[in-house]
């Protein structure tokens, strides 16, 4: 982000003021001084304006083609942009939908021009003149898509070479997420990943992340060229494709000082970039620049200035953990976490989280008489790999076998939303002919109104034993950047509590649990099945 941009200093000071509830000076000053660089140009251009312009819609004559065309380009881009986005295209990587966007920008082009040129000659008829700004401003704009479009400067497929790189710092978005990811600096200060990765994230294995960035570019490459090229990218003659696109940013600190930024897409099921990212998200460097609480840095802030309060469980049931428990649970996790690389993460699902319950009390702006709280969570996934972890957890009484407790449990209910033969129905509706069985589909197909759905109700404790023992709340498991192991969310599992239980009083009456992908008891796939 440029130092000197007003924005720029607007966003820094905007992040103070969220984080700590008051105007940092320096910054005050930097957008002090920006408005007065700006009064001042206006005013000698005031003082150099000629008398007899009062009344025009220029001072200067000689700036109304120029302040046209810049006007007119960037107006013109965003014209095609604003298609693109609406029809959901993808001009970097696809030719489909590129007549669209042309014919908006010329078309933009053509109306800017002449609508400002009216302005100019006050007069209707001046959209008839200076038709070469039309010109000027359409090849303006298209050299500028021309230059993004083809990469005509080389910028999009420049990666460093390992020999130029200092240092590197990978950032996937979003990943282990524990729904709760936020990063502070040394001033309690919000970061994104990506910023919080820039200050704090140097990595020792530059030739690695650059290997991954190759391989990276190269598969998609030729991705999207072979779905330009017709072809069904996503399935495989006689096999199951094994792709899975996930999208990262890499920081590249050259030995000059210039950093190098570079958004990618990896492909995680491929297995020489899940060595890569075994070796990559593996390292101490990584898990610190990028998770703020694998970090020390986290307790120093903890201690000068926020109030934490920590719970153990997996978002139905939970424990409140001591302060020196934390503290000894911290240091255990973070050995056990040490040792965690990017395949034992993407293969295992979590047994349970930690969440950190954090908070800080604000002054207002008025002497300090007003006050108020801001909170957020930092939440820890707990693997079952995490042997020394789940041992400390045992031995404190926080560590449970399974997600649900069996003498809590009335009844459990699952629905089996069927979606395989409802698809089936679906698309035999569209084949029997016309916009009436379109449309027929179209509101058959609502999640509402489908007869494919079938309940499964299980009030028997062999029962709700072995499904409980497969079952995980839907709040704890999640879609993620590896794309490990998930819900299968064809059916949706509702346990119901005893109504004199703990959990209904902390909790509620019931609680939205899933089946992991694969692993629907026999029993339960056959009583919901759908019958005709």
């Amino acid at each position: 982000m440029p130092v000197l941009s007003p924005f720029a200093i607007y966003g820094k000071l905007a992040n103070v003021y969220e984080a700590q509830g008051r105007l940092k000076v320096t910054y005050m000053a930097g957008l002090l001084l920006f408005a007065l660089a700006v009064g001042a140009a206006a005013y000698f251009c005031y003082l150099k304006r000629p008398a007899e312009t009062a009344g025009r819609a220029m001072a200067f004559a000689v700036t109304r083609p120029i302040i046209k065309i810049l006007l007119v380009t960037p107006l013109s881009l965003a014209a095609g942009l604003a298609v693109v986005s609406t029809l959901g295209l993808q001009p970097g990587n696809s030719r489909q939908g590129m007549g669209y966007m042309i014919f908006a920008i010329a078309l933009v082009a053509v109306i800017g021009s002449a609508f400002i040129q009216v302005i100019y000659e006050f007069d209707i008829k001046g959209a008839l003149h200076q038709k070469k700004h039309i010109l000027i401003s359409g090849l303006a704009a298209a050299a500028i898509f021309a230059v993004f479009r083809l990469d005509l400067l080389g910028y999009d497929s420049y990666i460093p070479s390992p020999g130029q790189v200092e240092s590197v710092a990978f950032v996937p978005d979003y990943y282990e997420d524990a729904n709760g990811s936020i990063r502070l600096d040394e001033d309690g200060v919000f970061l994104s990943e990506k910023a919080y990765a820039e200050r704090y994230m140097y990595l020792d294995s530059g030739e690695e992340v650059c290997r991954l960035a190759d391989i990276s570019m190269e598969g998609y490459n030729q991705l999207w060229e072979q779905y330009n090229n017709g072809m069904d990218v996503w399935e495989e003659t006689g096999q199951e494709q094994k792709e899975y696109w996930s999208q990262a940013m890499v920081i590249y600190r050259l030995k000059g000082g210039r950093k190098v930024y570079r958004n990618l897409w990896v492909n995680v099921e491929d297995e020489e970039t899940a060595r890569l990212l075994d070796n990559i998200i593996g390292s101490a460097q990584f898990k610190e620049g990028y998770f703020a609480i694998a970090s020390e840095r986290m307790d120093r802030i903890f201690e000068q200035k926020y109030q934490v309060e920590a719970f153990y469980g997996n978002s139905v049931y939970r424990k409140k953990m001591g302060k020196a428990e934390m503290g000894e649970f911290l240091e255990r996790y973070r050995r056990d976490f040490g040792q965690a690389d990017f395949s034992d993460l993407k293969e295992n699902v979590p047994v349970g989280v930690m969440e950190l319950a954090v908070s800080e009390e604000l002054s207002g702006t008025y002497g300090g008489t007003a006050r108020a709280t801001r909170s957020w969570e930092m939440n820890m996934n707990i693997y079952p790999f995490y042997t020394e972890t789940i041992a400390w957890l045992k031995e404190r009484g926080y560590y449970s076998m399974g997600q649900v407790s069996l003498e809590d449990v009335a009844r459990i209910q699952v629905l089996n939303y069927n979606t395989e033969v409802s698809q089936k129905l679906l698309e035999g509706q569209k084949t029997q002919g016309g916009m009436a069985a379109t449309e027929l589909a179209s509101w058959v197909s609502s999640p509402g109104e489908k007869d494919t759905w079938v309940y499964g109700d299980y009030t028997e404790a062999e029962e709700i034993e072995r499904i409980a023992g497969c079952i995980f709340p839907r709040g704890m498991v999640s879609r993620d950047w590896d794309n490990g192991k998930m819900l299968d969310y064809g059916y949706n599992v509702i346990v119901y509590f005893k109504t004199d239980s703990e959990i209904t009083k902390e909790y509620g009456a019931y609680a939205d649990y899933g089946f992991l992908e694969g692993e629907i008891p026999d029993f339960v796939r056959v009583d919901t099945a759908y019958k005709e």
